[in-house]
C-alpha cells in the first residue's frame, strides 16, 4: 500500500466520522419527513382552496381597486356589487380585465372564470347558476341569503 494512502488511513477519525454519519442520516431522515408531510398539506390546501395565481392576476392598477385575495372573493365583489345582474363568465372575464385583475395578455379569461363558478356554485349555496346551456351559463347571487 501507499506510503500516503497507509498514514492517511492511519489517522482518519473513523468511529467519529461514523458518529457523525449516524447524525446526518438521522437529521436528514428527519427533514425529508417534515419536506413530505408539508408537500401533502400544501396539496391539501391547494385543491380545495382557490389560490390566487400571481402571473395571471394584478394587484388594481391605474387607480383601480385591488382584487381580493381569491379569484372566487373576486368573483363575489363583482356580484355583490350588482345584485340581481347575471354574469355570463365572459362578462365576468371582462369584468376582470376592466378593474385590471387580468394582465391584457391573459388570453384565457373565461377558461379561468369556468373553473371558479364551478367551484364557487358547489361550495356557495348564495352563488346560483341560472341557464343550464354550458355554452351560456350565466351567474348570480340569490336574492334569499342561505346559510
Amino acid at each position: 500500500m501507499d506510503k500516503s494512502l497507509q498514514s492517511w488511513i492511519e489517522g482518519f477519525p473513523y468511529d467519529k466520522a461514523r458518529a457523525e454519519l449516524a447524525e446526518l442520516e438521522a437529521r436528514k431522515r428527519e427533514i425529508d419527513a417534515k419536506v413530505t408531510d408539508l408537500t401533502e398539506m400544501i396539496n391539501l390546501y391547494e385543491r380545495h382552496q382557490p389560490a390566487a395565481v400571481p402571473d395571471l392576476l394584478l394587484p388594481g392598477v391605474n387607480g383601480q381597486s385591488a382584487r381580493p385575495g381569491t379569484h372566487a372573493a373576486s368573483v363575489l365583489s363583482i356580484l355583490e356589487a350588482q345584485p340581481g345582474r347575471s354574469f355570463t363568465l365572459r362578462g365576468l372575464s371582462d369584468e376582470f380585465y376592466k378593474r385590471g385583475w387580468f394582465r391584457k395578455d391573459v388570453r384565457n379569461g373565461r377558461e379561468i372564470m369556468r373553473g371558479v363558478m364551478r367551484k364557487l356554485v358547489a361550495s356557495n349555496p348564495n352563488v346560483r347558476q341560472v341557464a343550464d346551456n354550458p355554452i351560456s351559463y350565466a351567474y348570480r347571487l340569490r336574492t334569499e341569503v342561505r346559510s
